[in-house]
């Protein structure tokens, strides 16, 4: 398959932002290219509570602990946590279409 890159239509998320309770609004600034390609984006909220510290993702039916007292953080595995449920849930409203992020 030959392709080439727009990169003026690129989109840059830091994993470390998105740890940060991010994902909510990196979500928002992918919502123009997913809604080309879903019939309705899923909503996703955050759940901070800067008490415990914890962050917690939802969308649809699932959760995602990005960090918590009872996660290990070692080398900002939080990092990884968010990253993962960023592109998770962009890419399960992708799953009829022939592309993913």
């Amino acid at each position: 398959m030959k392709f080439n890159l727009d990169y003026n239509k690129m989109l840059l998320q830091d994993a470390e932002d998105l740890a940060e309770a991010g994902i909510r609004k990196a979500y928002r600034s992918m919502l123009t290219i997913l809604g080309q390609n879903v019939t309705k984006a899923a909503p996703v909220q955050e759940i901070v509570d800067n008490d415990a510290p914890s962050y917690v993702v939802r969308c649809g039916d699932l959760e995602y602990v990005i960090y918590s007292p009872v996660l290990p953080d070692d080398e900002n595995q939080s990092w990884g946590r968010a990253a993962y449920a960023f592109f998770k849930i962009i890419n399960d409203q992708l799953a009829n279409w022939e592309y993913r992020v």
